[in-house]
């Protein structure tokens, strides 16, 4: 299958060929049936992107509500269905204030962090190589609201995660 965005390339190369062609006499019409719009092969995907960016407020809603499991009120959502929300807010943190991707946050591992010994660092300067994008290597800079957001998820949610890495990741002797 060909997906949209490569569609509407070739389109626009057999429309443009069709007009030449047509421009020097080779072929008197298109051989598709030609309807009011312009485009009758393309896709009809608009490139140009809608976005909008969210205030502070929207983005602390999203972050603790949709992603940490708490009701819209601020009390604990009973019925959340999601998974490690600790863990959740504090990856969307280092997202947003990092700019790191998904693979990137998600195989930090806590040296790099500067997370030693039991001590969180106020802030730190992360340089990342293998999990970058293309293997570029690059350095981010983690403020200190991600750092602190940590703190909850180290000790309440990490060590399950770890302990059920470490039983699926152990090699049998």
């Amino acid at each position: 299958m060909v997906g949209d965005a490569a569609w509407d390339q070739d389109w626009a190369a057999i429309e443009s060929l069709y007009r030449y062609l047509i421009r020097i006499g080779v072929v008197t019409r298109q051989p598709w049936r030609a309807t009011p719009q312009r485009d009758n092969l393309a896709s009809r995907i608009r490139p140009d992107l809608r976005v909008r960016h969210m205030e502070l407020d929207q983005y602390l809603y999203v972050r603790d509500v949709g992603f940490g499991g708490l009701a819209p009120d601020a009390g604990l959502d009973v019925s959340f269905r999601g998974w490690r929300p600790h863990r959740n807010r504090a990856a969307c943190e280092l997202a947003l204030m990092t700019g790191m991707r998904i693979q990137e946050w998600s195989t930090l591992l806590l040296p790099e962090l500067g997370l030693v010994d039991g001590l969180r660092p106020a802030f730190t300067d992360v340089e990342l190589k293998a999990c970058a994008k293309f293997g570029r290597p690059r350095s981010v800079y983690v403020a200190p609201d991600p750092m602190e957001l940590l703190d909850p998820y180290l000790p309440l949610e990490r060590p399950e995660i770890v302990a059920k890495a470490q039983r699926s990741l152990r090699r049998p002797s």
